[in-house]
């Protein structure tokens, strides 16, 4: 995972929102397991209020990884996507 010092200049772009915690983590795992390095962007507002969705009711965090990254990321997540 990315850190706010280890992303430095490198372009973030956003590749899956989950639409609970749960999808979340499996979205981590499988970026974890292929060596991507992401950055959860709004997880800090939902470890402030679990449980509480922002946004009208959406889950409010965003998968983000470098866009050299982005569409091997996006391919992973696809799948994920498809278990659903």
């Amino acid at each position: 995972m990315y850190s706010a010092q280890q992303s430095g200049f490198t372009e973030l772009v956003t590749v899956f929102r989950p639409a609970n915690n749960h999808e979340l983590i499996l979205a981590q795992s499988l970026l974890q397991s292929a060596g991507i390095n992401f950055f959860v962007k709004g997880e800090g507002l939902q470890k402030l209020y679990p449980g509480v969705h922002f946004g009208f009711g959406i889950y409010a965090v965003e998968l983000q990884v470098a866009k050299k990254d982005a569409p091997v990321a996006a391919e992973l997540l696809r799948e994920l996507q498809k278990i659903e």
